[in-house]
Order: structure tokens, then C-alpha cells, then sequence
């Protein structure tokens, strides 16, 4: 069918709003904490729904219906976890962050071991981000190609400029409340999706539930020990929340939207909330996947098992009437966009909260110090669509979704392994915490190249290595301080 002049139509609109929402909250930034805290005036639930938004990303929408076309419902598994680390870190590491009137996370670690520790952590952040993100916009602009036609690299430069320029002007408010507009579209291109499924399948819902039974793909537990499998319940329960206690609480593209709360209250709830909206907004997404593969047993499929990611886009453009499909993509849109403004701003964020303001000489004005802030949303933005370039190098590497979470996998566990270090009550070498956590993530480099361990568990991997090898230093230290006392 194709897309139309109306479809095209129905997205520059959408991406018009995006960018006057943009502009209508730049009236309201006075200074850095308006800039990347909303002033800390952001009502908890519309947090939560931010915070789903931003972890969301076009690798839920095109990568989750693909696992379960090809597989079964096991990706649920990891939503076990999610649920389980973010109830930990409502009472743990958000606590501190709050009450301690951080920017970022890693001011935390400044106050805890000094700026080594936390200028290197910050660094980790800049490359886990670079790296998760520009595979993230390259999963968009993946849809929009398949869409269009056009060249994918010339969909990562507009659908990258089109993110910087709402964010620029905008700040974290227009960021969040933007964030609430694209959930909704995200959701809203799901169900309409389903619903047409649903009506192209002969037999409707009851030969869909009859069909999925019997193939198994509403199979949702795995009790399986073999570490290769990515989506058993071991490995979303132990990985899941190893992965969702490193992400929401070390990762201040998360961490920022927690603390614009009006208080720590607010923090918590917004949090744990966001930690039970995933699960149903997973299932739709699953669902989809299932309708797809049923639907494909009767129609013709050009698109190889390999490719499973240009499954769902294809449908969209190629079965779904004219209107409706803009529509759908407009949510597709909405999920790449929502992660992508906060990468941007908790990039531009943790730059000057932890070292452009203390490092720079001289007292700053609050309009300097904004002003540098949106410019480097601009750098940031540009480094971004540079790696997006790069990330079309790692498509053989597996599903788009696998990719994304699998390279913030490298560097999460470690940076976990640093913070819960910081929480306990021995003290630690900087130079030793540092040593720690390379150790950590080059082994998670060497597991994921030399071995067929699954994804979910490098995370763990990286922490316990950081962490281990952190208390052996710590523990031959006193040890050879006790002996030479004697």
C-alpha cells in the first residue's frame, strides 16, 4: 500500500508540536536547575510515565514484537527483575540522591571518594550513553528507511536534528512533558496496530489465543540454568534486576527525571510505579509479535527470519490504510524520540554539573552557564548522530533490541559495583575502584566475545567483578597494615 502524502503529513505535524512544545517551556528556563531539574516542581505520575518513555525507545516498538515472532513470550521474564530493582533503589541509592540535592548521580560519588572516582564514572556514562543511544537512533531511523525509501543515513541526520532542537530549547520540562505526548502516541500505535491485526486474521481473537497456545508462543517461564539463553527466569530475575539497578540508578538519563520530583516521596512512587507500567506495555508489544507471526502464516513474507526487526514496520506501511499508518509511525517516532531528548539533556547535565562548573575558573551567571548547557545539548546531539553512523556496523550482531541493551551491559555493572561500594561503610582507594572496574567491564568485553554467554547477565558479570576485586584489594590492605603493626 504504501505510505501516502496524508501519512507524511500526519508526522510533520506531530514533529511540529514536538518542537513548539520546545520552544513554549524555553520561556520558562531561568537557570541550570529550571534547565535540567524542572525546578523540581514535576508531578510524580507524570514522571513515571517519562521514565517508561525513556527506557522504552524504537527498540521496544519494532525489537519486542520481533522476539516473539520468532520465539515466545520469555522477554517477560526480565520485567520480573525491572520491577524488583527499582522497589531496591526507592529505598536505597534515590534516597541519598535526593536528600544529598544532587544534579546527578554521580555528584553522589564525589561526596563518597572524591573526583577521580567520579570524574571517571561520569566518563563511563558518556560512552555508555554514546554507545545505547546511538544504536537507538539507529533502530528509528532503520523504520523510517523502510518507510520511506530514502537512505538510512540521511534518516539518522532528521530524525537526530529534529530531537537536539525541541531539547535544545526546551530543557528536562519540555523533555518530560513531550515524554507524556509520545507515550501516549506509542500506546496508542500499538493498540491500533493490534486492532488491525486482529481484524486481518480469519477467526479474530479466538483463533489468536487458540494459534498462540498451540505453539507455544504465550510460553512466559524458562527454569532453564543454561547461561545462553537470554530470556529465562533466572536470567530476568538476577540479570533484570542487576541490569534495572544499574540503569535507573546509575544512569542519569533515568536518574534526572527521578529527582525534578517535588520530593523524595514523589521519587519513590514515580519510580516503583514505572517498574509495574512496563509489564503490560511489554505484553501489548509481545502480543503484536505473536498476531504477526499468525498473520504471516497466510500471507507472503519478503522479509528474511534474519531481519525480524523490519517485520513489524513492514506490516504498518504495506498493510495498515493511509492516515492510520502515520499514525502508527508517529508512535514509533514517539519512542525513539522519548529516549533520545534524554540522552541529550542528561549528556549536556552531567557535563556541567560535574565538570564544566567545577573545574571552570571564575564565577559564572546563571544565563552563561544556561547558555553553555544548550550549546551542549547541540555537541552531544552531533556525537550522537556520528555513532548512529557507526552503530549500522553492529546490525549482524543480533535484534536491535539485544544490541541496545547489550552494549549498556558492558559498562553497567561496574558502574553498579561503584556505587554499591559507595553505600557500604569501608573505606576504598579511588585508583583501586577504578583498576576494579575496568577489570570488570574488560572481562564482560571477553565473555561476550569468547564465550555464548546471554546478554542479561554481563551486567551481573561486571558488578560482582568490580566489586570482588575492590574488597580482595581492601581486605590484602589490612592485612599487610595489621602485620606491620605487630
Amino acid at each position: 500500500m504504501g505510505f501516502s502524502l496524508f501519512d507524511y503529513i500526519v508526522l510533520c505535524l506531530y514533529f511540529l508540536i514536538l518542537v513548539c512544545i520546545g520552544s513554549w517551556f524555553s520561556k520558562k528556563q531561568r537557570d541550570i536547575k529550571d534547565y535540567f531539574l524542572g525546578g523540581r516542581s514535576i508531578p510524580w505520575i507524570i514522571i513515571s510515565i517519562s521514565i517508561v518513555a525513556t527506557e522504552t525507545s524504537a527498540l521496544t516498538f519494532i525489537g519486542v514484537p520481533a522476539i516473539s515472532f520468532i520465539s515466545d513470550f520469555s522477554f517477560i521474564q526480565l520485567a520480573f527483575g525491572y520491577l524488583i530493582a527499582r522497589i531496591i533503589l526507592s529505598l536505597t541509592l534515590i534516597k541519598r540522591y535526593y536528600y544529598g540535592e544532587y544534579y546527578t548521580p554521580y555528584s553522589f560519588l564525589n561526596f563518597r571518594f572524591g573526583r577521580e572516582v567520579k570524574n571517571f564514572v561520569g566518563i563511563l556514562f558518556f560512552i555508555t550513553r554514546i554507545l545505547a543511544s546511538g544504536v537507538r537512533l539507529y533502530a528509528i531511523s532503520l523504520v523510517l528507511s523502510v518507510i520511506t525509501g530514502i537512505s538510512i543515513y540521511w534518516s539518522i541526520v532528521i530524525i537526530g536534528i529534529t530531537a537536539v532542537l525541541y531539547t535544545y530549547l526546551g530543557g528536562i520540562t519540555a523533555v518530560i512533558w513531550t515524554d507524556v505526548i509520545q507515550m501516549g502516541m506509542l500506546i496508542l500505535g500499538g493498540l491500533f496496530s493490534l486492532f488491525v491485526l486482529a481484524d486481518k486474521i480469519p477467526g479474530g481473537l479466538c483463533h489468536i489465543i487458540k494459534t498462540g497456545f498451540s505453539t507455544g508462543k504465550f510460553k512466559f517461564l524458562d527454569f532453564s540454568l543454561d547461561f545462553s539463553i537470554p530470556y529465562s527466569f533466572f536470567a530476568g530475575v538476577i540479570g533484570g534486576t542487576i541490569f534495572g539497578m544499574a540503569s535507573h540508578g546509575t544512569d542519569q538519563s533515568l536518574v534526572q527525571r527521578i529527582l525534578t520530583a517535588k520530593n523524595y516521596r514523589g521519587s519513590r512512587n514515580a519510580l516503583v510505579l514505572s517498574g509495574i507500567l512496563i509489564i503490560p506495555q511489554f505484553l501489548l508489544f509481545l502480543f503484536i509479535g505473536v498476531m504477526l507471526f499468525i498473520f504471516y502464516q497466510n500471507n507472503r513474507l519478503d522479509i528474511p527470519l534474519s531481519e525480524a526487526d523490519r517485520i513489524f514496520p513492514s506490516f504498518i506501511v504495506n498493510e495498515i490504510g493511509r492516515g492510520l499508518s502515520g499514525l502508527i509511525i508517529a508512535g514509533v517516532f514517539s519512542a525513539a524520540m522519548s529516549s533520545l531528548d534524554s540522552a541529550l539533556n542528561a549528556l549536556a547535565s552531567t557535563t556541567i554539573a560535574d565538570f564544566y562548573i567545577p573545574y571552570s575558573s571564575g564565577k559564572k551567571t546563571d544565563k552563561e552557564i544556561l547558555k553553555i548547557s544548550r550549546l551542549l545539548t547541540l555537541f552531544w546531539g552531533g556525537i550522537l548522530i556520528g555513532f548512529a553512523f557507526i552503530s549500522i556496523l553492529f546490525r549482524n550482531w543480533g535484534s536491535v533490541l539485544e544490541i541496545g541493551l547489550s552494549v549498556a551491559s558492558f559498562t553497567y555493572g561496574s558502574m553498579l559495583g561503584i556505587f554499591l561500594l559507595g553505600m557500604s561503610s569501608c573505606k576504598f582507594n579511588s585508583r583501586v575502584i577504578i583498576f576494579s572496574a575496568c577489570s570488570g567491564i574488560l572481562f564482560v568485553i571477553f565473555i561476550r566475545v569468547f564465550t555464548g554467554i546471554a546478554w542479561p547477565w554481563f551486567a551481573v558479570i561486571g558488578c560482582l567483578t568490580t566489586v570482588f576485586i575492590s574488597f580482595l584489594f581492601n581486605l590484602v590492605s589490612n592485612y599487610g597494615r595489621g602485620k606491620s603493626s605487630v
